[in-house]
């Protein structure tokens, strides 16, 4: 028995070894593969409409091998939460492609590290949330990082930057809402994840189409096929199923793991796709800059560490005023509700 137990243990400990690799070779492929994809294509909306697309193709096979019935929302959810999340959705997907077409993948990096300070904005202004002293004192050191690398920034792009905040801020808000619309529906995070593709690429069909799909139609009698023709629209369904794949696996190493390993391993994927992106694209960056860059992975960093402090010690308050029927299953429900809210800081 002892001998099963050991053997169960060492292959749950492969198979989570060989998910966080493919989680961060994924991660750090598909920031590098965007960039590429840009420096050849030059219409970004074209790129943001494919991964919506490979969303709502991918999902479908998920689905079924999860053996997940799709279950539409009420009218009532889907007006007051899908309809405005998948907007948010086309939004973040546009404007982070607009922000990587105009600054370097280290510099968007960045940008997505100040998510922690637009999530505290929102869940005090929206949901009149207060935080702790220590998570908004763990701000700090987040905003004069990027207000640091922004001034020492060698391919500095003011709309680039703009994206790139619009994105980020995007993406917090469209956590915020992912999870309450989670707890009051239950819907399954792969169903969320189908309807709000479906809808989006609905959506956002219209914004490609009088943007990139007239230009498309504008050019076809001139257009003639070069040699190599092929490439980019196979990098953009790569780029789509890269995009897909880091998702679905993320929630996978989340899944077998506790969060507090999965906040440590996304903390530790950044600063490697900022040091292999200045690596292989050969950013310039300088003393200041890499200051900079330091100080804000510190700042975030520091408040995944006291935000995941506190869900333990509430938690833990919990369990105590729990009575001894109900502490089995207790830790259970912490864990999960602990899980839903780590899952969207991927």
């Amino acid at each position: 028995m002892n001998f099963q137990k050991m053997q169960k243990h060492t292959q749950k400990w492969i198979l989570i070894g060989l998910l966080c690799i493919i989680w961060y070779l994924v991660s750090i492929g598909k920031a590098l593969l965007a960039k590429y994809v840009s420096t050849l294509f030059k219409r970004p909306l074209t790129l943001s409409f494919g991964q919506l697309v490979s969303i709502s193709v991918y999902s479908i096979p998920l689905l079924y091998f999860c053996k997940l019935k799709f279950r539409c929302t009420t009218r009532y959810y889907f007006l007051r939460f899908v309809i405005p999340l998948s907007i948010l959705k086309a939004l973040t997907t546009a404007t982070s492609h607009l922000a990587i077409w105009n600054i370097s993948v280290s510099y968007s990096q960045i940008m997505r590290a100040s998510l922690p300070v637009f999530t505290a904005i929102f869940c005090r202004v929206l949901l009149k949330t207060k935080l702790s002293t220590r998570l908004y004192l763990s701000l700090i050191p987040i905003v004069i990082g990027v207000f640091i690398t922004s001034k020492t920034e060698y391919d500095f792009s003011l709309s680039g930057m703009v994206y790139g905040l619009i994105a980020t801020s995007g993406s917090s808000l469209q956590n915020i809402y992912n999870k309450v619309l989670m707890e009051r529906s239950k819907i399954h995070t792969f169903e969320l994840m189908a309807i709000l593709g479906w809808v989006s690429c609905f959506l956002f069909f219209f914004v490609w189409f009088s943007v990139d799909g007239l230009y498309f139609i504008q050019i076809e009698n001139k257009f003639e096929f070069a040699p190599g023709w092929w490439k980019v629209p196979s990098l953009i369904i790569f780029d789509g199923f890269t995009n897909f794949i880091q998702n679905v696996v993320a929630f996978a190493v989340l899944y077998l793991i506790s969060p507090t390993s999965y906040a440590v391993g996304n903390i530790a994927k950044r600063p490697l796709i900022i040091v292999i992106s200045i690596y292989v694209f050969s950013n310039m960056v300088t003393y200041v800059n890499a200051i900079g860059i330091a100080i804000t992975v510190f700042g975030a960093s520091l408040y995944t560490y006291f935000e995941m402090d506190e869900d333990r010690k509430e938690a833990a308050k919990e369990n105590q005023n729990v009575p001894s029927t109900g502490n089995l299953l207790q830790p259970e429900a912490n864990q999960l509700e602990i899980t839903e809210k780590t899952v969207k800081q991927t």
